[in-house]
């Protein structure tokens, strides 16, 4: 699970063995049975719901580890906002990029985030943060400045950790299914290794929005 290193997909291609990866953005798709979120699904369901709820100022909150030259999750994510948001007519949809140091929490980094977008943007406005905990950062600093949620600043995480539906307020967020990451993944090694038909591809599992307190309800 997770960013597959070069010499380790040569490795496992060489094996000949039945692979099954979940997020490896390996340099060339396709190598092993591949299972990926889709995030481009995600980005789209965050957006529209936020463009449907009357938003006219959106921003994508993107906090990531200064030493990551490339981050493809968070990457994926902020090229689908810059995409999407273009289809939309009436409203500015921008990002807003914090890279964090090493030993700095994903709340902290958006605690930054949060005060950069309030400090520079009148409400009201919709943020989208490519992760729960950077969500909850942001929603510290709304909090710090007085601001009301959802009516000044709605905000929209991606993961749906157990976290998110028992924060004060409780999260809207893409939820990711990683139970179904998991089975696209177990399934197809049952199958090759039984001999029972297992096709290698490229799968982008859908997701599904959960509407809870930092957001209306439409």
């Amino acid at each position: 699970w997770g960013t597959m290193p070069p010499d380790l997909a040569k490795l496992l291609k060489r094996s000949r063995l039945p692979v099954a990866a979940i997020a490896p953005y390996t340099a060339a798709p396709g190598l092993f049975h591949e299972v990926y979120v889709d995030n481009k699904q995600a980005i789209a369901l965050a957006l529209d719901y936020l463009y449907r709820c009357g938003y006219e100022r959106l921003v994508m909150a993107d906090a990531r580890l200064a030493s990551e030259e490339y981050n493809p999750v968070f990457s994926e994510r902020v090229a689908a906002w810059e995409e999407l948001s273009k289809g939309y007519t009436g409203i500015t949809a921008t990002v807003e990029t914090y890279h964090r140091l090493a030993g700095t929490s994903d709340i902290t980094a958006g605690g930054v985030l949060g005060e950069r977008i309030i400090d520079s943007r009148k409400p009201a406005f919709g943020i989208v943060a490519v992760t729960d905990l950077t969500a909850m950062g942001v929603m510290y600093a709304a909090q710090r400045h007085g601001l009301r949620i959802p009516e000044d600043m709605a905000v929209v995480g991606i993961d749906d950790i157990e976290w998110a539906a028992f924060h004060n307020p409780a999260l809207t967020t893409v939820r990711i299914p990683k139970d179904r990451l998991a089975w696209e993944a177990v399934d197809y090694v049952s199958k090759a290794i039984n001999g029972s038909g297992a096709e290698t591809k490229v799968v982008r599992v859908p997701v599904e929005l959960i509407v809870r307190e930092t957001t209306p309800h439409l």
